[in-house]
């Protein structure tokens, strides 16, 4: 299998129209998403053998994301099902067209309560590549599952890419940046966008903050001098 993202599927709910907060919104229209599905898609779209591994709710929310997953293209048998939690919801505004609110329904949300146990390991250890976000390791016992999955992953030869997304209303920045910094070391590919960079390097100057974070690359620190 040429990818395997792990992480959140949820249902983004979208603002009837643009110019309001999040409050004043007339109405929502849902979508599907959650960052590593997106990632799961874009690349069965481009063609490549992708798998996705997460947990939704049991009901209407959660069957719908595995059967949109799967008219993508994207394998879904390491999908798992909760019966008492329910599929995450994260309602959006947009008061401007500079700026966005989010508003997350997960307290918690079945994806944050995938355990290791539930990991399809036998597509893990398939994967050419490995892609997870940072949600997932905010609290137990998804923070587990994800370290475990990376770990059998990156010992069957896996890339390991690793999207930051920091979320402000679902984690202080100094957890965020305790986590992240300790992860970085085991990936091979980081994305962060000019928040980010100044979370995990407390400065405003993007090229040197992502000067100090590639050489916690393994690729960096293992090359030849």
């Amino acid at each position: 299998m040429d990818i395997v993202c792990l992480g959140e599927v949820l249902v983004d709910m979208f603002p009837a129209e643009l110019g309001r907060p999040l409050a004043e919104v007339s109405g929502f229209r849902p979508k599907p998403g959650g960052a590593p599905a997106n990632v799961a898609v874009a690349a069965a779209r481009l063609g490549a053998e992708s798998g996705f591994i997460g947990k939704v709710g049991d009901d209407a929310f959660g069957h719908h994301l595995a059967s949109v997953l799967e008219a993508e293209g994207v394998e879904v048998s390491g999908m798992c099902y909760d019966q008492e939690a329910r599929t995450g919801l994260a309602f959006i505004a947009m008061p401007d067209v500079n700026t966005y609110d989010i508003l997350f329904y997960r307290n918690p949300g079945a994806d944050m309560r995938l355990r290791a146990d539930e990991l399809d390991r036998e597509m893990l250890q398939r994967a050419r590549a490995f892609h997870f976000g940072a949600l997932s390791l905010i609290q137990e016992p998804s923070r587990t599952a994800t370290l475990e999955a990376l770990r059998i992953a990156r010992e069957a030869g896996a890339l390991i890419s690793f999207d930051v997304n920091y979320r402000a209303d679902l984690w202080s920045k100094e957890e965020a940046y305790e986590r992240v910094m300790a992860t970085i070391p085991s990936v091979d590919l980081l994305k962060i966008n000019e928040v980010e960079v100044q979370i995990l390097g407390g400065d405003d100057d993007i090229d040197s903050v992502c000067s100090a974070l590639l050489v916690l690359l393994p690729y960096f620190t293992k090359r030849p001098s």
